[in-house]
This record gives structure tokens, C-alpha cells and sequence, in this order.
């Protein structure tokens, strides 16, 4: 929800000239948005592309990505600050590291649409790398200038010093 929303938001104003008008909807079904008097309607979820709306679908990672030129960053893991130590940030790193590398294999056990069997397979990126920084950053600018912050928000990022591990990330 909200992520999607603001998102939407963002994107409907500055590529289309569009403010809309949010109509919460009760029990927002895909079905029952979709069936709704409303202009246009924001469904989210992994069925999605089997409902095959009629009209204009858009795909808000990719608008994201036309509007800021950087990846939409779906998903982090927060933590408050000092609860992080050293092995748990490895650890963590490890487990995204080796979910990556057989994605394939979990993807051999789902049922998933074309779309996302693509989707999962070849466009998530799973690395907070400079891009997904700066998507981030982006999102905490238009965070303040559409009035949801006081002020850009801080991103602290837990930072691992390795040394000793040459093929090591500096960043989770």
C-alpha cells in the first residue's frame, strides 16, 4: 500500500500532470476496485497480471524507473540504530546472497504468471548498490516536497568493513 500509493502519486503528477483523488475503498479487493465508478484504480499484488484489466495498465517500478532514471527500491530490512552488530549484517547478507544465486530454484516451485516468472527471474535486484541509493534518495526528496516529511529524511546504512574478504560487498 502506502509505498504503491505515494508512488502512484508522484508519478501521476510529475509525468502526467494528474493529481488524484484518493476513494478508499472498503475490503479493497482487486476485483472490487477494478469494479468501482473510479477513473482509474491502484491494485497491487502477485495477481495482478492475471486479472488483465481492460484499458491502460501501468506498471509503477517502471514509471518510477522513467521518472528518477534509477530502480524502483521495493523492500528493505530496517533495524534500529545499535541493534545491528557485525555477524548478524554478514549473516543477513549471506542468507540475500545465496536466495539470489538459486532464484531459479524457487522459482521452479511457484506458479507464477509469464509476467512474473520474467519479473522474478531477470528484473528484481536484491543489492544496495549506488543505483538503489540513489532511488532511495530521490524517493526521500519527493517524500519532503510533497509535504509527507518535515525534512529530507536521514538513510543511515549499517556499513561492514571487510578487509579481509576481497570479493565482499561494503554495504548489505
Amino acid at each position: 500500500g502506502l509505498q504503491e500509493a505515494f508512488v502512484a502519486r508522484v508519478v501521476l503528477h510529475e509525468h502526467y500532470g494528474v493529481d488524484p483523488k484518493i476513494i478508499p475503498v472498503e475490503t479493497p479487493t482487486p476485483a472490487r476496485l477494478l469494479a468501482t465508478d473510479a477513473d482509474a484504480a491502484l491494485v497491487i499484488g502477485t495477481d495482478v497480471p492475471a486479472l488483465q484489466p481492460e484499458g491502460y495498465a501501468m506498471d509503477l517500478g517502471q514509471e518510477w524507473y522513467e521518472l528518477v532514471n534509477y530502480p524502483m527500491v521495493w523492500g528493505l530490512f530496517p533495524a534500529r540504530k545499535g541493534e545491528v552488530d557485525r555477524h548478524f549484517a554478514r549473516t543477513l547478507r549471506d542468507v540475500i546472497a545465496a536466495a539470489d544465486e538459486h532464484r531459479d530454484l524457487w522459482l521452479r516451485t511457484q506458479e507464477t504468471y509469464p509476467e512474473l516468472h520474467d519479473f522474478y527471474l531477470e528484473q528484481i535486484r536484491v543489492r544496495l548498490d549506488d543505483l538503489a541509493i540513489a532511488s532511495l534518495t530521490q524517493l526521500r526528496e519527493y517524500l519532503f516536497f510533497y509535504g509527507v516529511t518535515d525534512e529530507v529524511p536521514d538513510l543511515p546504512i549499517v556499513q561492514i568493513s571487510d578487509d579481509d574478504e576481497e570479493d565482499r560487498k561494503p554495504l548489505i
